[in-house]
């Protein structure tokens, strides 16, 4: 079972496309809420301005997440995740992801395109709970359980694209484990959640927000929901909405 979400269909403002894989998976893209963000500066195609995509593989019991924040033009994003969803083999080690990330570079670039894309990919395995992360770019990875928001990936400043392997390398990533229990909550988005008031985070959502709304959205889907929502609306009073935004989360069940 499978989900690509591509923000060149989400394009509605003030919208959410959001889709489920069953009652343990869900994950949500939206172009924003605000028609005037100072983030339009540096889109690519004016036609298409929601440069995020989401992805969820469901393999019997292993799961893959992944989600995208394209620069200069949606192609990279949707590229490496159109392919991730395309391939055969499970990645079930990082050594396995960037394997096929560099073979799709072989098979999949486009020099004409000059875009990159954040990259945050999440593996786990369903019995276990055990799972690794690869993380390019600002986008985040989280747990969320009765002890509050815990961080699981540090950001950075890479950005990659099929159009060139040593973006798309160990050396240039963050590479990370994690263990997930019954009650934990595992959630990944790109910044335009925690950044929705563009160019200011620390009036953008925060910790402590997400926190908030996993005490009261302990359902997948109920808690994507009322995230992105959130990121469109804004927090104490600011701006909100002011950049795309692609969320996924996924709990053992």
């Amino acid at each position: 079972m499978q989900c690509l979400l591509l923000g060149k269909d989400s394009i509605e403002y003030g919208k959410v496309l959001q889709s489920d894989i069953d009652d343990c998976i869900s994950m949500a893209v939206s172009v924003g809420a605000d028609r005037h963000s100072p983030s339009l500066m540096f889109k690519g195609d004016s036609t298409f301005l929601n440069e995020d995509a989401a992805l969820a593989i469901k393999q019997e019991q292993h799961l893959l997440m992944a989600v995208a924040d394209s620069h200069f033009g949606y192609w990279a994003s949707h590229a490496i995740l159109e392919g991730l969803a395309k391939q055969q083999r499970r990645i079930d080690s990082p050594a396995v992801l960037f394997t096929v990330l560099q073979d799709m570079c072989g098979t999949q670039y486009d020099i004409r395109e000059n875009s990159e894309t954040t990259l945050l990919v999440l593996c786990m395995n369903m019995d276990s709970g055990q799972g690794f992360g690869v993380s390019f770019g600002d986008s985040s990875a989280v747990i969320l359980n009765s002890d509050g928001y815990i961080p699981l990936n540090s950001k950075n400043d890479h950005y990659v694209t099929l159009n060139r392997f040593d973006s798309l390398t160990a050396a240039q990533a963050d590479i990370f484990e994690f263990t997930v229990c019954r009650e934990d909550l595992l959630v990944m988005f790109t910044d335009g959640v925690d950044e929705c008031h563009y160019g200011h985070p620390k009036t953008s959502v925060q910790a402590d927000h997400i926190a908030s709304l996993y005490r009261n959205n302990h359902h997948c889907h109920d808690f994507v929901r009322a995230l992105a929502e959130l990121a469109l609306r804004g927090v104490d009073g600011n701006p909100g909405g002011q950049d795309n935004i692609a969320i996924a989360a996924a709990k053992l069940c």
